[in-house]
């Protein structure tokens, strides 16, 4: 709770991506399981971003996502912070992946949510 010191005035969000069905999304390749534990991480997301302030409409929850879905949320999410920041609010937003994040053959699936490399697909500052 420390570390959300200087925004108490912002405009909090939260992106829970958890993928947890590798058996259907990977067919062909062996080796890629199912991940229960991000069962789990839902759970203990839903109860600690309330804790944090974070609501339940300002929380994006994806579960097993197609990239389409995670593009749609991120962009939504970049043209509510530029809404926020035109009328003087600041953001935060608290990003979270649980699961293998393979990748097999198609570098397209990867995306890098903030910084200023070449590799980032969305820059959100």
């Amino acid at each position: 709770v420390d570390g959300m010191k200087g925004f108490e005035d912002a405009a909090l969000y939260a992106l829970v991506i958890t993928v947890d069905d590798y058996q259907a999304s990977r067919l062909g390749y062996t080796g890629f399981h199912d991940i229960a534990e991000t069962q789990d991480d839902r759970k203990v997301h839903d109860v600690n971003l309330q804790y944090l302030g974070f609501d339940a409409e300002s929380t994006i929850n994806l579960k097993n996502p197609t990239r389409d879905e995670v593009h749609k949320a991120v962009t939504n999410l970049r043209d509510l912070f530029h809404q926020n920041a035109l009328a003087g609010t600041q953001s935060l937003l608290y990003a979270y992946y649980g699961g293998a994040g393979a990748s097999i053959g198609a570098p397209g699936q990867i995306a890098v949510l903030n910084g200023d490399d070449k590799n980032v697909g969305y820059p959100l500052e």
